[in-house]
């Protein structure tokens, strides 16, 4: 394979002036974005906490009866975080009803398939900064006081949203997770499980959702395992996740982190076995596992998109340590890969700096390959550029061809792609709305032409080209040639276009996020579980260096599933929240009673309804032609303490009274209808004959 050399030039740092007002200039802030890159996407809304008719409930059950299961999951990336919520139908009600089978449940064919896990594009919220950020409250705080302050300002706001989707009597026996990924991976050990049991203290003290286990409901997984739900998610929206079916590749790019996860083909399987996870997954009604993966899975820890920035500007600095210009004494460094006539502050180490940005594409590419090279060994070489490798992949990892696993690129590939090659401009495209659904074609060609373009226009021509958020087209640069450098250098892809890569938002109209892969995953290990004596098998996975460590798709070993559904809507079982309806000893036995006390009360407020409207009638029928006769209450109904009719309130508004046998009217509030329900929901009707 042939090499291409960077020629080396003379380096004459010409650094461009900088006017007297910079402080007060245009400064961009792209490199301290609040967001991860699989986020940038999603806007917030103007009135994230105010109801509107996109925050319903949603559903308990479907249109026959048939109860939902929900799931709460919560990614704490190393930007924000993002809450998400799920539900599905229940596999144990619809086994023990006789339902499942080649037929139709609300629409969907089960058989043979995984549980139709769904989400509402409204059904998330996302938070910033990342949880990880609180790393410096935890010196000097107990964890009682460090789950006030990481709940109060911040995950509250995330369970408040949730709280508002999940219907109040599924609650208690909906799990909630909370999966901390790469920023939280980058902390030391012990400030890492202080912020965790902190965080898992205040969702137990502060929700009825169900908890039972800090250890595996609130923790840090690794990046195989962010990896293998990624896997997940991208085959189950492509229909490619079910038997006798090729599943495609993943590559996700993060704001500290990059992943890719495949299946390989059956000679790098053996070869690799060791290297590899096993996953089993069940479809909807199996007693055993029936769908079998080997899956290659590997995170890259330190190049995400906003990590190799970082490291990048590090570099930068050395070049230039000994430089200082101006006035104040600031270090001035020349960036590249920054627009020219483009000037900002940044901090490193505790130590400030003026990023001047100069427009240079060929040290941009120069400079960013050296970041990506370094740090890893002899795989890639620091002072040669090859035209394609893979020098991020070690002896290790199996081979792979970007044909035959036929890979998506999502999240930060997508985000780069779409801004650079301007597929999100609404009303300019016609095909922006299918590019966004369905993916665009990834083109070696296209997109290095127009890195090029971006790369060498000044701020205000690049303002002129471009009309997308300031802070990301100040990065536009840096991040389109870090995209090329990690796919061609970093990970193989060929420029040649015989390569089929394709980039997407939305898999077949459906967001993308890892965590909907967590959730089919707990979905299938529970319908699994509901079906019956499963025995031994169970859905999940394990690394095949030690198969023994098998990771269950539901609750871990030990602790049992979800409370069940009844058909009032309330649980059967306890839940594992502090403040959640717990089952007592007796319960039944005060439930029976209270019903036959309810019953008899019934009866005994009929039987003075009727004796009251007989007396009622008699006068009538006595008085009939006395237009204008006194109607007193006296008698039966008034001997018959106890019971008084009283405080009613009618359809109009107005309250009636009894008092001193005469009918009198108050204004009032409310309407009649409102006397007779109980904790907002009305009564269920009554057939014909009932009491």
């Amino acid at each position: 394979m042939s090499l291409v050399t960077v020629q080396k030039r003379k380096r004459v740092h010409n650094v461009p002036s900088i006017p007297d007002n910079f402080d007060k200039g245009e400064e961009s802030s792209g490199d301290e974005s609040d967001d991860d890159e699989n986020d940038s996407k999603q806007k917030p809304s103007k009135d994230d906490d105010k109801p509107s008719k996109h925050e319903l409930p949603g559903p308990s059950t479907d249109s026959d009866g048939i109860p939902y299961n929900y799931i709460v999951i919560i990614d704490a990336g190393s930007k924000g975080s993002r809450a998400y919520v799920y539900n599905y139908l229940s596999t144990g009600y619809m086994a023990e009803k006789k339902l499942l089978g080649d037929k139709e449940i609300s629409g969907v064919r089960l058989l043979n398939k995984l549980p139709y896990v769904h989400g509402e594009s409204s059904w998330n919220k996302k938070i910033n900064p990342g949880l990880s950020s609180f790393q410096s409250k935890v010196k000097g705080h107990s964890t009682k006081q460090l789950a006030k302050i990481i709940g109060d300002g911040y995950l509250s706001k995330l369970l408040k949203k949730v709280s508002k989707i999940v219907p109040k009597e599924q609650r208690k026996r909906t799990p909630i997770f909370i999966h901390a990924t790469a920023g939280m991976r980058l902390l030391e050990e012990a400030d890492r499980e202080s912020i965790l049991k902190a965080t898992c203290q205040y969702v137990q003290d502060s929700t009825n959702f169900y908890l039972p286990d800090c250890d595996s409901h609130v923790n840090v997984i690794e990046g195989d395992e962010e990896g293998l739900y990624g896997f997940i998610a991208l085959n189950y929206l492509a229909g490619s996740l079910r038997k006798d079916t090729d599943p495609h590749g993943l590559l996700e790019l993060g704001g500290a982190s990059t992943q890719i996860s495949f299946q390989p083909n059956d000679k790098e399987t053996q070869e690799h076995y060791k290297d590899l996870i096993s996953l089993r997954l069940s479809t909807v009604g199996s007693t055993e596992p029936d769908m079998d993966y080997e899956i290659y899975s590997k995170s890259f820890l330190g190049y995400g998109m906003y990590r190799i920035q970082d490291r990048y500007f590090e570099s930068l600095i050395k070049l230039r340590e000994n430089e200082k210009i101006g006035k104040d004494k600031i270090p001035v460094v020349v960036d590249p890969c920054m627009p020219h006539t483009l000037f900002k502050e940044i901090e490193v180490s505790g130590k400030k700096y003026k990023l001047v940005g100069s427009s240079n594409y060929e040290q941009c590419q120069e400079l960013v390959y050296k970041t990506v090279a370094k740090d890893n060994g002899s795989n890639c070489d620091t002072d040669v550029q090859p035209n394609v490798s893979k020098c991020l992949f070690n002896d290790t990892m199996p081979a792979f061809d970007f044909n035959f696993e036929n890979f998506y690129g999502v999240s930060g590939y997508w985000d780069t792609v779409s801004k650079l090659l301007d597929l999100e401009n609404e009303g300019k495209s016609p095909l922006a709305e299918n590019y966004e659904r369905f993916g665009k074609m990834y083109s070696y060609s296209e997109i290095e032409k127009e890195t090029s373009k971006v790369c060498s226009l000044n701020w205000k021509q690049l303002q002129e080209y471009r009309t997308i958020d300031k802070d990301e087209l100040s990065i536009l640069c840096f991040k389109s040639t870090y995209m090329i450098s990690l796919l061609h250098n970093g990970l193989g892809l060929t420029k040649n276009g015989t390569t089929e890569f394709q980039v997407n938002d939305q898999i077949n109209g459906s967001d993308f996020t890892w965590t909907l892969g967590r959730a089919i995953l707990y979905a299938s290990d529970e319908g699994l579980t509901e079906v019956g004596d499963r025995g031994m098998d169970s859905v999940g996975y394990y690394r095949n260096t030690d198969p023994s460590l098998f990771i269950r798709g539901s609750e871990r070993p030990g602790f049992s599933s979800r409370p069940a559904w009844d058909v009032k809507g309330s649980s059967k079982n306890g839940s594992g929240s502090k403040n959640a309806d717990r089952d007592h000893s007796g319960s039944s036995l005060f439930s029976i009673l209270l019903f036959l006390s309810i019953l008899a009360m019934a009866f005994w407020k009929r039987a003075i309804v009727v004796r009251y409207c007989k007396a009622l009638l008699a006068r009538v029928v006595s008085t009939a032609g006395n237009k204008y006769r006194d109607l007193r209450l006296s008698g039966d109904i008034e001997n018959d303490a106890g019971y008084p009719l009283e405080d009613i309130v009618s359809e109009t508004g107005s309250t009636s009274k009894y008092t001193d046998d005469v009918l009198t009217t108050e204004s009032g509030e409310g309407t009649f209808n409102d006397q007779f329900e109980i904790d907002d929901e009305p009564l269920p009707e009554q057939s014909e004959g009932s009491v």
